[in-house]
């Protein structure tokens, strides 16, 4: 596991088994893993900067939701 999976295991930790299968068996899972975790830096990142547009913050939070919802669609199945 790299640290690029970290996100998505802290956020889905019940599941690791599911993430860790999904990871290792479809790309798809793993392309949406990947734009997880580049969100996840993204919204730290725009977080801690204090000009930071509160659109742009609540747009990344908003494709977080998204994200997740479709990480949960494969850990669902």
């Amino acid at each position: 596991m790299n640290s690029q999976h970290e996100a998505i295991l802290l956020r889905f930790p019940k599941y690791r088994e599911s993430v860790i299968r999904e990871i290792q068996e479809n790309e798809e899972f793993e392309g949406l893993r990947g734009d997880y975790a580049l969100c996840i830096e993204m919204l730290k990142s725009l977080e801690k900067d204090e000009q930071t547009k509160r659109a742009a913050f609540e747009e990344y939070l908003e494709t977080k939701i998204e994200l997740e919802q479709e990480l949960l669609r494969y850990l669902f199945k």
